[in-house]
């Protein structure tokens, strides 16, 4: 991987520009699948129909968020571009590491897309996604290590550990595309995984035990990971058959963060209009 600072500007532009594009042009197409999906689904459908089409939904969701990731680095590149700072020749040699073994995940990902669900396993993607996470924490804590030895500035160890953090994101959104064509029924972010078909819930590795309403808020928002959900959509889809007020979602919502631990955080609130699973785009690198 050549140096960033040696990189001519303009291919390096041309280059943002078009990742840029791309990541416009996913976003559109997730909108029209979606409205078209959203449409068919109003039909008389069987419940095995039906039930094809979540899928299909979910999938395009994740393969936009695959987008709105490759974005995010981009503009952290950016960010280290206009810094003037250079990544150190072992920092870039762990980046190639990250990114070769998350390629390795969006090819095996197009291979269970692509071919008969039942002739397809989760196998090799869940050895992948084992592979960058276990990654990932092994840089961040050599990326503190180093940053304390005044190796690098803080701000460099900041925009590398953004990078690792965005690969290891978009590997999540690829291994959920992956559950979302076979059928496995769990939600993740980072290491918080929701198994559906058999309500639990984990936080990296720890079980959190979860009410039935906490269970089905959570799992509203990390369906819409990164959408502002009001009230009124909370209670028609959590509470659709009771009759509940603002406060009990405040309530419920407030239980339901005090059991997430680092988690937590990711549920914000927006004053006037509801909540958000909001996904970090940095995580603190090292002791300032």
């Amino acid at each position: 991987m050549p140096s960033f600072t040696l990189f001519k500007k303009k291919d390096f532009d041309r280059q943002y520009e078009r990742i840029k594009k791309y990541e416009n042009i996913a976003d559109n197409m997730e909108m029209e699948i979606a409205l078209y999906l959203e449409k068919v689904s109003n039909d008389h459908l069987s419940d095995d129909t039906k039930g094809k089409i979540r899928s299909m939904l979910r999938q395009i969701s994740e393969l936009e968020s695959i987008g709105d990731a490759c974005f995010n680095t981009a503009r952290t590149l950016l960010r280290k571009r206009e810094s003037r700072e250079d990544f150190t020749a072992e920092q870039y040699a762990h980046l190639r590491q990250m990114l070769r073994l998350v390629n390795e995940s969006i090819a095996q990902m197009i291979v269970v897309v692509g071919g008969r669900k039942e002739n397809q396993t989760i196998d090799l993607s869940e050895e992948m996604e084992r592979d960058i996470n276990t990654l990932r924490d092994q840089l961040k804590a050599q990326n503190i290590q180093d940053v304390n030895a005044r190796q690098y500035s803080y701000q460099l160890g900041t925009l590398y550990i953004d990078i690792i953090s965005s690969c290891e994101r978009l590997a999540d959104y690829v291994m959920n595309v992956v559950e979302a064509r076979l059928g496995k029924p769990s939600l993740r972010y980072q290491g918080l995984v929701m198994n559906i078909e058999k309500k639990t819930v984990t936080a990296n590795g720890e079980s959190v035990a979860l009410t039935r309403t906490e269970f089905d808020l959570l799992q509203l928002f990390l369906s819409h990971r990164g959408q502002v959900l009001s009230r009124q959509e909370l209670m028609d889809t959590v509470w659709n058959d009771v009759v509940v007020t603002d406060r009990t979602v405040d309530v419920n919502i407030t239980r339901l963060r005090k059991k997430l631990g680092p988690y937590a955080a990711n549920i914000v609130s927006r004053q006037g209009f509801g909540y958000i699973f909001e996904e970090n785009t940095s995580e603190p690198s090292a002791s300032s």
